[in-house]
């Protein structure tokens, strides 16, 4: 969303201060398995070598994404190959599936929409967070075994016990299914979710929530520019515009290196090479 439709800071309730205290805990605690979640979040231990945690690529200053083009890994030297995403407003995305739609003049076609990741290859939030603990360019954790080893010496391992209980707290699969369940959980949390811009106001029938020059530019969204074809400003089933369609599509951009297969890389489609899922517009 362009900073000019944001009526305060993306998300007030992380000014500075408000994120050195979610980082010091001093924030009232989230109902468990929530707190659980954010505290794995923000911890950077976990990785090998130690330093690098979801929070290391999604950054609470800058929506919880990442503003360097790619992210640093915890092995030095290696890095992604694409820009981290916001995980803002991420827990509404629908699951990856593939839907009938119909198109005037095409009639009815099949397409890809919803998933997790930028070409989709996590089926939904639950598949997307486990992924950086183990991909070698992002935490580099050998396996569920070291992941459950490294929680348990936690700062917050109590905590993260008494929620799970002895049985799952001794298990290593398990208690590594109850830290993506945490971390899914936190995502869900209301901070993700904002929405609280001028043009939820004006979507909402507030017509002086926009000024002169913002409405030109809304038609143009609209209209000429057509962005609002992927972009969609109709109010999703939670009864609020996330500014996409989920769709996937091909623009064409250059990949950094090596090309990058997008949506077909797992598909095995060659007419989905290339294809990114469009993103939201929000912060």
């Amino acid at each position: 969303m362009n900073p000019s439709c944001q009526r305060r800071q993306w998300l007030p309730r992380f000014s500075i201060v408000g994120v050195l205290l979610l980082a010091s805990g001093v924030l009232p605690a989230s109902p468990q398995p929530a707190d659980v979640g954010r505290q794995i979040f923000l911890d950077t231990g976990l990785s090998s070598p130690a330093g690098v945690g979801c929070v290391t690529c999604h950054n609470p200053r800058t929506a919880f994404a990442d503003a360097r083009p790619v992210s640093p890994g915890a092995v030095p030297g290696r890095t992604g190959i694409r820009n981290a995403p916001s995980l803002m407003y991420s827990a509404l995305i629908p699951s990856l599936d593939y839907e009938d739609l119909l198109i005037p003049g095409e009639g009815e076609v099949a397409v890809w929409e919803g998933g997790l990741f930028h070409d989709g290859r996590a089926r939904d939030q639950f598949e997307q967070v486990q992924e950086p603990f183990f991909h070698p360019d992002e935490m580099n954790i050998a396996d569920e075994a070291t992941l459950a080893a490294r929680l348990r010496r936690s700062r917050y391992a109590s905590e993260f016990k008494s929620w799970t209980g002895e049985s799952v707290w001794k298990h290593d699969e398990q208690l590594a299914y109850h830290a993506y369940r945490a971390l899914v959980e936190f995502l869900k949390e209301p901070l993700f979710r904002p929405f609280d811009s001028r043009l939820d106001d004006y979507l909402a029938g507030r017509k002086d929530a926009l000024n002169a020059a913002e409405k030109r530019g809304l038609e143009v969204y609209r209209e000429g520019g057509k962005c609002a074809d992927c972009h969609f400003l109709e109010p999703a089933p939670w009864g609020r515009a996330i500014l996409s369609d989920f769709g996937y599509d091909n623009l064409g951009v250059p990949s950094r290196g090596r090309k990058d297969p997008g949506l077909g890389g797992h598909t095995r489609n060659p007419g989905e090479l290339g294809m990114f899922r469009a993103p939201s517009l929000r912060n």
